[in-house]
């Protein structure tokens, strides 16, 4: 067999340069890319204080079920209005001079959209699932039937949707939450 001819091997060579190139090329734009890109993160990050109080300001987002207990609070709801609360009011748990009290306080931070009313349970635990606050506070108490059926208010899977639930009867113990 006759040795390879010289323009083989040249061709050969020159693909082989022109390969590794390419590749020195792609691994370098590659790095200059991840380079550059962590630099720009790094000034579109916020410093660390930040994500602290945002953590803080997530702690604070609260759903209140406005049953009657918690309407009884000697509580200024103005004081709340321009917190991470919303207010689900049970239309049927609520007379109209409650309903207009709390509206007025929220009206004059301009935050009555934090207001929302719900004609059923149904209703109401849907707007819990979907808002997906920090905590939701009630006083379940305050929902079972007349006939004293001890029945469970709060449904089961509601502790996918909000980190903590806060059901209690105690006066002190609600006041505390909804305060801090």
């Amino acid at each position: 067999m006759p040795p390879p001819s010289r323009s083989r091997i040249n061709k050969t060579r020159t693909l082989g340069i022109v390969g590794t190139a390419i590749a020195v090329l792609v691994t370098s734009y590659y790095i200059y890319q991840k380079v550059t890109s962590a630099k720009e993160d790094n000034g579109a990050r916020p410093p660390e204080g930040d994500s602290v109080k945002e953590n803080k300001k997530a702690r604070k987002s609260k759903c209140i079920i406005m049953s009657k207990s918690i309407q009884g609070l000697p509580i200024k709801w103005e004081e709340y209005a321009a917190d991470e609360v919303v207010l689900l009011v049970p239309t049927s748990h609520t007379d109209g001079s409650m309903k207009q009290a709390i509206g007025d306080a929220f009206r004059k931070t301009k935050n009555e959209h934090k207001i929302i009313y719900c004609d059923s349970m149904d209703g109401l635990w849907s707007c819990v699932r979907r808002l997906g606050k920090f905590q939701c506070i009630l006083n379940s108490r305050d929902f079972t039937s007349s006939g004293g059926s001890d029945a469970a208010v709060v449904p089961e899977d509601i502790g996918r949707f909000v980190k903590f639930v806060v059901d209690s009867d105690v006066e002190d113990v609600l006041i505390d939450t909804l305060c801090n």
